[in-house]
């Protein structure tokens, strides 16, 4: 039987992965364009079109809020659990509100990075 819990961490799990896989499917889009926008050898950030930059910028900050739903996340579940993983928890609603929260900042992170990836591919004659 399927618990609330369990239905939780299963799609909280896959949002998780669907964030991070989007930012490096963003990632390569970047870069497959800036290989055919820019022959040069310039930095990176230089040769992009400003709409990629600001792409890769929100695909960077989801990144980030990635890695601190993480780490931030395990904290409060250690506190929780008063440092006993053995033990039951005691209130789990502030872990799971801010896991909320920063699951819902990464998904709106990435929909505005492939909001101005969307808006270059419009603005451009590679279509």
């Amino acid at each position: 039987m399927t618990t609330n819990t369990d239905m939780y961490r299963s799609y909280t799990s896959d949002a998780g992965n669907l964030s991070r896989q989007l930012a490096l499917v963003g990632a390569a889009i970047i870069w497959t364009f800036h290989g055919i926008l820019t022959k040069s050898g310039n930095p990176l950030l230089i040769c992009l079109n400003d709409w990629l930059v600001w792409s890769l910028y929100f695909i960077c900050g989801s990144l980030l809020v990635d890695v601190i739903q993480y780490a931030v996340g395990s904290f409060l579940w250690y506190q929780e659990f008063d440092g006993s993983p053995d033990g039951d928890a005691k209130d789990s609603t502030s872990p799971i509100t801010f896991a909320n929260w920063t699951i819902g900042i990464k998904l709106s992170l990435m929909c505005i990075a492939y909001g101005f990836i969307f808006i270059f591919l419009l603005s451009t004659k590679l279509l």
